[in-house]
């Protein structure tokens, strides 16, 4: 019982603090987002994609088929720092399903924000 009231304790502190993060419930909607100056890369919590991206390297061949080349290499970048940062949880390669949110971004709870840090 301690426990959980560590976490809701610590859930309640850093709640101003998250007041702002986003979750987003697509990866190249999102990165566009973030390339168009609509949500600042350091807002993002995390974002549940529908993506197989095995690793870093297949990144580039994700973003040719995802943005024109105009924007590729600022596509590459956001999605490399997301990945980096461990912020891209792929659907497809998990057992959750993203469908039905019908939406890029919800305002992430503090309940959401410590869920991401659990991973």
């Amino acid at each position: 019982m301690k426990q959980m009231t560590d976490i809701a304790a610590n859930t309640a502190e850093t709640s101003t603090a998250t007041a702002t993060k986003k979750v987003g419930y697509s990866l190249s909607g999102c990165v566009r987002d973030v390339i168009k100056g609509n949500v600042k890369i350091e807002d993002v919590a995390f974002i549940i994609a529908g993506t197989r991206i095995a690793d870093r390297a297949q990144i580039p061949a994700y973003a040719a088929t995802e943005v024109s080349p105009k924007n590729v290499d600022a596509f590459i970048a956001a999605v490399e720092t997301l990945w980096d940062r461990g912020a891209i949880f792929q659907a497809c390669t998990r057992a959750n399903n993203r469908r039905g949110f019908n939406q890029n971004w919800r305002d992430a709870s503090p309940d959401e924000a410590l869920f991401a840090r659990a991973f």
